[in-house]
Parts: structure tokens; sequence; C-alpha cells
């Protein structure tokens, strides 16, 4: 039984190959005709299973090699986009920037949490005075949205001159 077993072919493809091989051989022992032609008919259906499925593993590996080359320019562009995004921030930190609430060039920036707008340190420190003063939700004072904090880093507004 093992090696009966260990005879067996490993993938489906080689399976159809040895049940052709034997169909062809028995076809080639056959003395009777009609049984030939069953075995002929056998043996041509068994070829075009082959075909078409070859043309399926062939259609599976276009569809992988498409699928790894959309992907590989997916990382390509992901990673070039990056690295303009990664441009941008070094450019706008090397320009004078101005806060669009006390219109004054500042050293540092944070954006608001809720609504994205970057105002200077010296705002935020305003800001939040004010909101503890007044035991109020602090609110940002470009648009007056409610703000839960204030991340730090922000990529600073472009200079007011630079402006449309």
């Amino acid at each position: 039984l093992l090696a009966d077993f260990q005879r067996l072919p490993r993938y489906a493809s080689d399976a159809l190959d040895v049940a052709i091989q034997r169909m062809v051989a028995s076809a080639q022992k056959e003395t009777d005709l009609k049984a030939f032609g069953e075995l002929w008919s056998g043996i041509e259906s068994l070829r075009e299973l082959q075909k078409a499925k070859r043309e399926e593993a062939e259609h599976e590996a276009r569809l992988m090699r498409a699928q790894a080359e959309e992907a590989a320019r997916f990382h390509d562009r992901f990673r070039r986009e990056e690295e303009q995004a990664e441009e941008m921030r070094l450019a706008a930190a090397a320009q004078p920037s101005v806060c669009p609430n006390c219109f004054e060039e500042q050293p540092g920036y944070v954006s608001a949490d809720s609504c994205g707008h970057v105002i200077c340190l010296e705002c935020q420190e305003q800001v939040q005075y004010q909101a503890m003063l007044l035991c109020q939700d602090m609110a940002c004072p470009v648009c007056e949205a409610s703000v839960a904090s204030f991340i730090e880093g922000a990529i600073p507004p472009p200079p007011i001159y630079a402006l449309p």
C-alpha cells in the first residue's frame, strides 16, 4: 500500500498525465473497436481538461504577476509621496512662517486635533489659559471648533505673502 501511495502524483496536472498515459496504453492493447473508441474519447476528454487546467494555471500566474507589479507600483508611489511630504515639511520648516491667529513669525507650531488648523505655541497657551479662566472647553482660534488637545510638531502654515 505504501509503495502505491508513493507512486501517486503530487499535482493534479501530473495525475492527468498518468491517467492519459494509462488510457493510451490500454487503448493500444484493445482489440475491440467499440472499446477502443470509448477509450480514445476518454483520452480526448482528459486532454481537453488538461489543456483547460494548464490555461487556468497560466491565467492565475498572469494575474499574480499583475498583482505583484501593481503592489510594487503602489509601494514605489507611496515611497515617493512620503519622500515628497518629508521634503515639503523640511522646506516649510526652513521658511519663515506666520501664525494665522496672531500674524507673527514664531519658532514652534501645533495643530488642533479636531479641525487641523495650525497655530503657534504662544497662541496655544493663550487658548488653554482662556479656557481654564472661563471654565470652558478649548476652541480653535481660527474656526472656533471645539478642541480636545493640540498636536505638537505641526508643519507651519505658509507665509502670508505666499497665499493667493
